[in-house]
Parts: structure tokens; C-alpha cells; sequence
């Protein structure tokens, strides 16, 4: 949800050599996202609307494995544990 951040982390990624998609919230992924075969999401877990959660469940509800990297401004990492406790 933080711009800067989506576009630090899409600079990074596309600097590395990878091919990057961004998207300003999880339901504008969610509606373009389709089987999303050999991706990997990196999602923020707490975010306006849908957080990390909600997506990383509506993508398990479809089917879609993808691999999942969460990140999330809390030190402590218990946002980031529930997620993985799903």
C-alpha cells in the first residue's frame, strides 16, 4: 500500500533481473492476477482493503500455489506468522 516502498522493491527486483508487475492494492492484483503460473507475490501484510491475508486466501481459495513473500513494517513479525499459520 505505501508507493514508495511497491516502487523500491519493483526497482530492486527488475534490476536483479526479474520481470515485475505492481499493483496499488490486493484487489486490483486479485482481478489480474489469473493462475499467475511461475510468479512469486511479494505482499505487504496489513494494507487498506484487502490485507496480505485476504489475498494470500483468496489465491488459495482458486488454486494458486504461488509462492509467497510477505513483508510488513511490524518488528516483531506476527502479522507475517499468521499468514504463513493459514
Amino acid at each position: 500500500d505505501d508507493g514508495a516502498v511497491r516502487m523500491g522493491i519493483d526497482r530492486l527486483l527488475r534490476f536483479s533481473g526479474f520481470a515485475t508487475r505492481t499493483f496499488p492494492s490486493g484487489a486490483e492484483f486479485l482481478e489480474a492476477c489469473g493462475t499467475a503460473d511461475g510468479a512469486c507475490l511479494v505482499v505487504d501484510a496489513q494494507m487498506p482493503g484487502l490485507d496480505g491475508r485476504d489475498v494470500v486466501r483468496a489465491l488459495r481459495a482458486r488454486g494458486v500455489g504461488m509462492p509467497v513473500i510477505v513483508v510488513t513494517a511490524y518488528p516483531d513479525g506476527h502479522v507475517a506468522r499468521g499468514l504463513v499459520a493459514d
